[in-house]
């Protein structure tokens, strides 16, 4: 993401969210606890969350758009990985919309995963997925996942 000439580059999507809600304040915390909770949330999703939702991604969406088949083995074993993860993510979403109450930013850094994710052991993911999915900026993507986990 080219932020500006002067400024330089910034190489990691959730780099570049926090870059926009630092810089325009929109969609972003503006207390310190809110901040705080952002940032923890951005870093598990590109530490963690992301190379097993990647992973569902790459078998169920990229190969089959190559013409190749995914490996539904790789896909197994990174939905059992990833189920303590959802766990976390089901309860940060208990009596919220949103993982920080409003729609924010770090909604944005988990939104892509989540159509390829099997969310039926987690309503709160499941209803967070739908809500992120309704929006009209989603509606307006073009890009079609190809699955029928939604």
């Amino acid at each position: 993401m080219r932020v500006a000439e002067k400024n330089g580059v910034l190489w990691d999507s959730n780099a570049g969210l926090s870059y926009l809600g630092q810089k325009t304040r929109r969609l972003w915390p503006q207390d310190d606890k809110g901040l705080a909770e952002a940032l923890s949330l951005l870093h598990f999703e590109s530490a963690a969350f992301q190379d097993l939702a990647g992973g569902h991604f790459f078998n169920l969406v990229v190969l089959p758009r190559v013409g190749q088949k995914g490996d539904p083995a790789r896909v197994a074993k990174a939905a059992r990985k990833i189920q303590p993860m959802l766990d976390i993510l089901e309860q940060r979403l208990e009596g919220k919309d949103y993982l920080l109450g409003d729609f924010s930013l770090v909604d944005i850094a988990f939104a892509v995963w989540l159509p390829v994710i099997d969310l039926s052991a987690h309503n709160n993911c499941r209803n967070w997925r739908r809500r992120l999915m309704e929006r009209p900026a989603w509606a307006a993507c073009e890009f079609v996942y190809g699955t029928d986990l939604v």
